[in-house]
C-alpha cells in the first residue's frame, strides 16, 4: 500500500489490520509493506500495475518501504527484513526529483521522461514535503534545477494596461455593429480580473470580437471602418503613403541643410580674414570642416520637422485606448516612425545629455527637469514624468499595442528615483524612490562624481562634434600622406575621410580613457563612433581586440560578439576574462574597487547583466537575461539562470544586507493596477557538468579563424557595402547633373531621396543574399528539441552568420525606422525567408531578427515590439540551430524569443523574459490572463482587490490633501502647483471623490485607510 507523507501507519497500526484481515477474511498478510506516495507503478487511469508489482518485488526493486509488518523474505532488494524507522522520505527536493526520475537537472521534467501521471504524484509530494508548487507550465519547460524556486509562489504581478483580457482592454474587445444587425453576435463572457472599478461591469461586458470582425475605438476616438476588406485595403494604402512620407519629410530637411552649407562656404571664400584650408577644403581637395554645417543644420530641421508633425497631427497624447483601424492609429504609428527616425540620426547624439530633455520638453512632456538623466528614449513623452535627479536605463513605454489596438497610460518616475537597465516599466506605472540609497552614496562619496557627470553631460554633444570635425581632418590628411590618393579622386577621398572619421574618434575614446577620468564623455563618444564600425566588426573576433585595446583582461581566444555594450571604456580595465570565455552580447558593469572576473570555459549569455564584483567560475554558465548581483560568486561548473531578487521596497538586497543595486519600487497610477517587484525571481545556481563541456580554441587557431573571418566578411560584405556606396554617389551626380536647372531646394531633396533608395536597397539586397547563402538550414522546422545543426566556434558556418547578423543589425536601424509596423517591413522579413501567415496583420515594431530569419515562423495577428527574435542559440561552446515558432494573437514586448522556442496561440510575453525548454507553450498553462514575465517565464496576476482600493485611495487622498495645502499656501504668496491640480475639473473630481471615500468610510468600507502623513503631501506637491 502507499501512503502519504507526514500519515505513514504505525507499527501498531499495521498490526491491526493485520489481524483484523486474518480474523475477517482468512488471509494472512505477511508481509505488509508501505511504500512511499508514488513508489508503485500505475497504468494511465491511475490503476495499480499488480503483475508488474509483483515482479519487482521479488526481484527486490520495488524500493524502499516507509513501513514494514511482518518478515520481508530474502529475495527483497537486501534479503533482510527492513525496520520501519530506517527508511525516511526524501531530505531535499533534488532527492525527490531523483526519486521520480529526473537525472538531467538542466532540462525540463517533460525533457527527462516525467509522464502526466507521476507529474502529479510528484506535484503532491513536492507541496506536501517542502511546500514547493510545481505547475503544468514550469514541468513543460523550466529547468528540475529551478523549479524549487520558480515554482513557490506567484510571478511578478503586471498592471492592466498589459494585460490584453482586463477591463482596460474592453473598450478594444466590443464586436462591431454591423449593418443589418440590431445585437452583436453572442459569444462566451471573458475573465477579467477582481479589481473595485471591474466588479459591478465585468459581468455585462462584451465579448471579445470574432475574428473576422475590427473593434471599434473608444468614445471619443476615430471611427473604424465596418467593413474588414475596406479597412485593410485601406490600412495598406496608408502604411504604404506613410513610409513614402517618412522618407520625403527627411529628404525635405536636406534643403535647408545644403543652403547653410553653400552660403557659409561663399561667405568663407569671399571673406579675407577667414583662411579656405581647412574650412573650404583640407589637404588640397578633402572636405573642409565647413561640411559640419550641413549635417548640424539638417538635425535641427529635422527635429523642427518632427516636433510640428507630432502636435499638427496628435496635438497632446492622453490616456485611452484607440482600435487598431482607427484614424488615430495611423497618425500614432506615423509619429512613431518619425521618432524613430530622430532618435536613430539624431538623438542617439543627445542621449543621456540634458539637451535630450530640453527636446522632450518642446514635445509636450510636462515634467523632465535639467538634472534627470534619461538613458534610453521615450515615445509618448506628454505621458512621461520625471522627478529631479532621476535616472532611466531601462525601458519606460507609455503605450501597449496589441492586434486589436492601442491603449496609452502615464508614468511617473519619482525624484532620485531610478530604472535599471533589466527593469522595464509599463504604462500606468509609478517608479518611487528608495531612501536606503542615499545613504549609500553619501558614504561612497558619489555625489561628487554626479556633479562631475552633469557637466560631461552637459557638453557632451559639443565634445563629439568636436571629434567628428578632428577626424575629418586626419582622415583628409590620411588620404593624401598615408594612402596616396590624387586630389582628383574626390568619391575615393570622401570614402576614405567617412571611415577614418569613425576610426579616429574610437581611437581617440580609448587613449582618453587611459589618461583621463572623464568617463561619461569617454564612453558618450566611443559609443557614437561604434555605432558605426559595428556593422563592420561585429560578429568577428575583433571584437575581443577591441576589448583588449580598451584595457580589459580578456584572452585572445575569448569570444565577444559586438564592440559597444559588453564593456565600456571607462571601465574595462576591471574586466578580466580567461582563455576560451563566451561572452556573446552580455553587459559586464563594474565599479571601481569591485571588478568582474570571468574564469576559464564560462559562457555569459545574450543580454545577461554582471554587476560589480561578480567571480564567474570555471566552466560556469550565466543564461541569457539573467541578472547576476554585486558580489555574487557563481562556483565552477555552476549554472545561473534568472533575474535579480528584490525586496518589498523595491531595493536589491546586496550581501551586507545594504540595498543599493536596484533603487527602484514599481508602483501604479491612477489606480490602473498595483505592481510590486516581490515576486521578481531569485537568480537560482545549480551545478551542471555540462557546463564545462565547450569546446577549447588555441590562441593559434583564433588568429586563422580571425582571418577567414575578415576575407569572408570583404567578399559578402565590405565589397558589396563599398560598391552600393559608390552607386549612391554615382546616382547622386547624375540626378544632379539632370537637375542642374532646378533650384537648389528642390534639386537636394530629389539627390537625397534617390540616395537614400538606393542605399536602402542595396542594404536590403546584401541581407537577403547574405541570409539566402548563409542559411544552414533553409526554412526547416526542428522537432523535439533536437537542432537543426550545430557548429563549432570557428566553423565557417558561425563566420557566415555573423555576416547575416550585421546585416540585420544594420536593417534594424537604419531601414526599420521608417517602415517599422508595416506591411512594407513585413514583406522585406518575408523576401529575407521568414514565414508569415499574413504580413498585413503582423507589426513588426523596433524588432531585430538576428540572421534566422528563415527558421522564424509567425501566425496571424502577430505583435513583436522591442524584442529580439532569433532561430539560435549557444550551447556547450557551439552555435545550435534550431526553428522558432511564434504562434497567431502572440504579443512579445522586450523579450527574447530563442532558437527551438514555441509560443502558443493568444500567449503575451513581456519584459525582460525569457521561456526555456523546447515544449509548446499554450495559453491555457499561462494563468488566468495567458501573460508569462520573468525569467523564467511564468504566469503574470494582478495585485488582490483590497489591496488595489486601497492603494488607489491613497493616491486620490493624498493628491487631494496637496491640493488643499498648496491653495492655503499660495494664499500666503508661497510654493508653486502640484501637477495635478491643473484643471479645475480634476479639482470638482478630487472632492467627489473625497466625499465617496467619506461615505465609504462611514459604512466601513474598503477606503478606510489611514491619512496622508505630511512627508507624502510634500512629497506629491514636488512631484
Amino acid at each position: 500500500m502507499e501512503a502519504r507523507p507526514g500519515k505513514c501507519p504505525t507499527a501498531a497500526q499495521l498490526r491491526r489490520v493485520r489481524e483484523a484481515t486474518q480474523q475477517q477474511l482468512g488471509l494472512n498478510l505477511d508481509p505488509m509493506l508501505v511504500m512511499r506516495k508514488g513508489a508503485l507503478p500505475k497504468t494511465t487511469s491511475g490503476k495499480v500495475r499488480r503483475r508488474e508489482c509483483r515482479h519487482r518485488f521479488f526481484n527486490g526493486t520495488l524500493g524502499t518501504p516507509v513501513a514494514v509488518e511482518g518478515v520481508v523474505p530474502g529475495f527483497a532488494k537486501d534479503g533482510n527484513c527492513i525496520d520501519a524507522t530506517t527508511a525516511e522520505p526524501p531530505a531535499s527536493f533534488p532527492e525527490l526529483l531523483a526519486a521520480f526520475g529526473v537525472e538531467d537537472m538542466t532540462k525540463s521534467l517533460a525533457e527527462n521522461g516525467v509522464d502526466s501521471l507521476r507529474l502529479t504524484q510528484l506535484m503532491t509530494q513536492a507541496q506536501a514535503l517542502f511546500d514547493v508548487k510545481i505547475s503544468p507550465l514550469a514541468a513543460t519547460y523550466v529547468p528540475a534545477a529551478m523549479l524549487e524556486h520558480a515554482g513557490t509562489g506567484p510571478s511578478m504581478p503586471l498592471p492592466a494596461t498589459v494585460l490584453r483580457s482586463s477591463v482596460a482592454w474592453r473598450a478594444l474587445r466590443q464586436p462591431p455593429k454591423l449593418s443589418g444587425q440590431s445585437k452583436p453576435r453572442s459569444h462566451s463572457p471573458p475573465t477579467f480580473e477582481t479589481s473595485a472599478a471591474s466588479t459591478s461591469k465585468s459581468s455585462s461586458s462584451p465579448s471579445p470580437p470574432p475574428s473576422g470582425a475590427t473593434a471599434p475605438t473608444n468614445p471619443g476616438s476615430d471611427t473604424a471602418p465596418t467593413s474588414r476588406t475596406s479597412c485593410c485595403s485601406r490600412q495598406v494604402w496608408l502604411q504604404a503613403l506613410g513610409c513614402c512620407m517618412t522618407l520625403v519629410l527627411a529628404c525635405l530637411c536636406t534643403a535647408p541643410a545644403a543652403w547653410v552649407y553653400v552660403e557659409l562656404q561663399d561667405a568663407i571664400i569671399r571673406s579675407s580674414t577667414v583662411p579656405t584650408d581647412p574650412w573650404v577644403t583640407t589637404f588640397d581637395g578633402g572636405p573642409g570642416l565647413a561640411l559640419m554645417a550641413a549635417p548640424l543644420t539638417w538635425m535641427f530641421a529635422f527635429t523642427a520637422v518632427v516636433i510640428v508633425a507630432k502636435w499638427g497631427l496628435i496635438g497632446r497624447y492622453k490616456a485611452g485606448s484607440h482600435a487598431a483601424a482607427s484614424g488615430f492609429y495611423l497618425r500614432w504609428w506615423f509619429v512613431d516612425r518619425l521618432m524613430a527616425m530622430w532618435e536613430t540620426f539624431v538623438g542617439v547624439h543627445l542621449l543621456g545629455t540634458p539637451w535630450l530633455n530640453v527636446v522632450y520638453k518642446g514635445l509636450g512632456c510636462p515634467q523632465v527637469p535639467w538634472s534627470a538623466h534619461l538613458n534610453r528614449f521615450i515615445r509618448e513623452v506628454d505621458l512621461f514624468h520625471a522627478g529631479h535627479h532621476s535616472s532611466v536605463s531601462g525601458p519606460v513605454h507609455c503605450r501597449t499595442v496589441t492586434s486589436v489596438g492601442l491603449l496609452m497610460q502615464p508614468v511617473y518616475v519619482h525624484p532620485h528615483a531610478q530604472v535599471e537597465e533589466f527593469q522595464v516599466v509599463y504604462p500606468g506605472q509609478v517608479v518611487r524612490h528608495n531612501p536606503a540609497a542615499d545613504n549609500t552614496m553619501d558614504a561612497g562619496g558619489l555625489v561628487q562624481s554626479e556633479d562631475r557627470n552633469s557637466v560631461q553631460r552637459a557638453i557632451a554633444p559639443f565634445v563629439a562634434l568636436l571629434s567628428v570635425a578632428l577626424g575629418v581632418w586626419v582622415g583628409s590628411w590620411a588620404s593624401v600622406a598615408v594612402l596616396g590618393i590624387d586630389n582628383d579622386a574626390t568619391t575615393a577621398r570622401l570614402v576614405a575621410c567617412f571611415f577614418t572619421m569613425a576610426l579616429t574618434t574610437a581611437c581617440g575614446s580609448i587613449v582618453a580613457c587611459r589618461v583621463t577620468r572623464l568617463s561619461f564623455l569617454v564612453d558618450h563618444t566611443f559609443a557614437l563612433a561604434m555605432g558605426f564600425l559595428g556593422f563592420w566588426v561585429d560578429y568577428t573576433p575583433l571584437p575581443t581586440f577591441v576589448c583588449r585595446a580598451m584595457g580589459a583582461n580578456v584572452s585572445i581566444t575569448t569570444q565577444v560578439n559586438k564592440c559597444m555594450g559588453v564593456v565600456v571604456p571607462s571601465t574595462a580595465y576591471l574586466v578580466t576574462a580567461g582563455p576560451n570565455t563566451f561572452l556573446t552580447s552580455s553587459h559586464l558593469r563594474p565599479k571601481p574597487g569591485r571588478p568582474i572576473h570571468i574564469e576559464r570555459g564560462a559562457l555569459v549569455g545574450t543580454s545577461a547583466v554582471v554587476q560589480p564584483g561578480v567571480h564567474i567560475g570555471k566552466g560556469a554558465a550565466v543564461g541569457a537575461l539573467a541578472v547576476v548581483r554585486a558580489g555574487t560568486h557563481v562556483g565552477q561548473d555552476t549554472v545561473c539562470v534568472g533575474s535579480i531578487p528584490t525586496n518589498l521596497d523595491g531595493s536589491a538586497a546586496n550581501d551586507d544586507g545594504v540595498g543599493g543595486e536596484s533603487k527602484a519600487e514599481l508602483g501604479t497610477a491612477d489606480g490602473s493596477g498595483i505592481v510590486d517587484t516581490q515576486g521578481a525571481q531569485i537568480p537560482v545556481m545549480f551545478s551542471s557538468r555540462a557546463a564545462q563541456s565547450g569546446t577549447r580554441v588555441s590562441g593559434c587557431t583564433m588568429l586563422r579563424t580571425l582571418g577567414f573571418h575578415l576575407l569572408l566578411r570583404a567578399l559578402l560584405q565590405w565589397l558589396p557595402a563599398v560598391g552600393g556606396f559608390l552607386l549612391a554617389l554615382r546616382v547622386a551626380r547624375s540626378l544632379e547633373a539632370a537637375t542642374s536647372h532646378v533650384p537648389l531646394g528642390v534639386q537636394v531633396p530629389i539627390v537625397a531621396c534617390a540616395v537614400l533608395v538606393v542605399a536602402a536597397s542595396v542594404l536590403v539586397l546584401m541581407y537577403m543574399l547574405a541570409i539566402r547563402a548563409a542559411s544552414p538550414c533553409g526554412s526547416l522546422v526542428s522537432s523535439n528539441g533536437r537542432p537543426l545543426a550545430t557548429f563549432g566556434v570557428t566553423s565557417p558556418r558561425v563566420a557566415a552568420a555573423g555576416v547575416t547578423a550585421c546585416n540585420s543589425w544594420m536593417i534594424g536601424r537604419y531601414v526599420q525606422p521608417f517602415i517599422g509596423g508595416s506591411w512594407v517591413y513585413n514583406a522585406v522579413w518575408a523576401a529575407a525567408g521568414c514565414t508569415f501567415a499574413s504580413i498585413f496583420d503582423t507589426v513588426l515594431l523596433d524588432t531585430l531578427g538576428v540572421g534566422d530569419l528563415p527558421l522564424i515562423h509567425l501566425g496571424h495577428r502577430v505583435v513583436l515590439d522591442g524584442c529580439m527574435v532569433t532561430g539560435h542559440r549557444m550551447e556547450r561552446g557551439a552555435l545550435s540551430v534550431y526553428s522558432t515558432h511564434i504562434g497567431s494573437d502572440c504579443l512579445v514586448q522586450d523579450a527574447y524569443v530563442m532558437g527551438g522556442e514555441r509560443l502558443g496561440s493568444g500567449v503575451s510575453l513581456l519584459g525582460k523574459s525569457k521561456i526555456f525548454g523546447f515544449e509548446p507553450v499554450r495559453a491555457t498553462s499561462c494563468g488566468e490572463w495567458a501573460t508569462l514575465v520573468g525569467v523564467p517565464a511564468c504566469p503574470a496576476r494582478l495585485q488582490p482587490r483590497e489591496e488595489e482600493v486601497a492603494s488607489s485611495s491613497r493616491s486620490r487622498r493624498s493628491r487631494l490633501q496637496a491640493a488643499v495645502s498648496w491653495r492655503s499656501q499660495s494664499a500666503r504668496g508661497m510654493g508653486s502647483p502640484p501637477v495635478h491640480t491643473s484643471a479645475s475639473t480634476r479639482s470638482q473630481r478630487w472632492w467627489r471623490h473625497l466625499s465617496e471615500s467619506s461615505r465609504q468610510r462611514s459604512r466601513g468600507g474598503p477606503d478606510n485607510v489611514r491619512p496622508a502623513t505630511v512627508e507624502e503631501v510634500v512629497v506629491s506637491v514636488r512631484v
